[in-house]
């Protein structure tokens, strides 16, 4: 059994207002994924979904992995977490007036990333030098872009088996968007994640994306197998980006 997310025709909404139109989509281990579409399209309410914060009301939500498969609709946000399905939320969010050092302390309060904490400080050290040379400083005091590097050191020593990355480009200039898309990049290579990315940065995404999906209005209008695929999609340049349909 191949290590994967999988969410097979989810519906979900808010009381009578349906957002996900049956969505299906899948993560596997070692890849990025990324989620494109513009807001109000229904990626936070996905995000929201997966982490058990907003009600399924049809489909499912499943995780496989080590032979195993387990059914998370149901299932409390905290056990959710505790299988390893980790949040980067927009924003970042974190404790401004705490330390660097101590906002990742607090990244590692699963059982099972507190046994493996001195392995992933020290990747998060030797991805983000800058994270450890400030790890003294207040989180709050930093810029946009090194406090997105934080958010994200934060969830690796939560020992992520998926990671979920909500719009990390949000407010970033375009050197602190490269920086951490190559960041988000080494990181799953390193620890052969499943990353699950929402973006509206078009370009930068399909730098590091393996495959991809559009979302419109709640509903998947276009699965990239490749990224290659998204790319070359007159999905992309007619409701997306707003380029007109190319000609043959």
């Amino acid at each position: 059994m191949a290590n994967r997310l999988i969410v097979d025709n989810a519906v979900a909404g808010y009381g009578s207002v349906r957002v996900l139109h049956g969505v299906s989509l899948e993560i596997r281990e070692n890849e990025t994924v990324v989620l494109l579409g513009t807001n109000g399209n229904g990626k936070s309410t996905l995000i929201r979904t997966l982490f058990g914060l907003t009600e399924l009301t049809r489909g499912s939500i499943r995780l496989e992995w080590n032979n195993e498969s387990i059914d998370l609709s149901r299932m409390a946000t905290e056990a959710i977490i505790d299988l390893g399905l980790i949040l980067v939320p927009e924003g970042r969010r974190l404790f401004s007036e705490l330390t660097v050092e101590e906002n990742l302390m607090l990244g590692a309060f699963r059982s099972g990333a507190r046994k493996v904490l001195k392995r992933n400080l020290d990747l998060c050290y030797e991805v983000f030098p800058i994270v450890k040379a400030r790890r003294k400083q207040r989180a709050g005091s930093m810029s946009g872009g090194e406090q997105q590097m934080v958010a994200l050191c934060r969830a690796l020593m939560s020992d992520p088996r998926i990671l979920v990355i909500d719009e990390p480009s949000v407010g970033l200039s375009p050197l602190f968007v490269k920086r951490t898309m190559e960041a988000i990049d080494k990181l799953k290579k390193e620890r052969r994640l499943a990353v699950l990315m929402t973006e509206q940065n078009f370009k930068q995404a399909i730098r590091i994306a393996d495959r991809g999906y559009i979302i419109q209005h709640g509903t998947i209008v276009f699965v990239a197998e490749h990224v290659a695929d998204l790319d070359n999609s007159d999905v992309i340049r007619t409701a997306y980006l707003g380029l007109g349909k190319v000609a043959a």
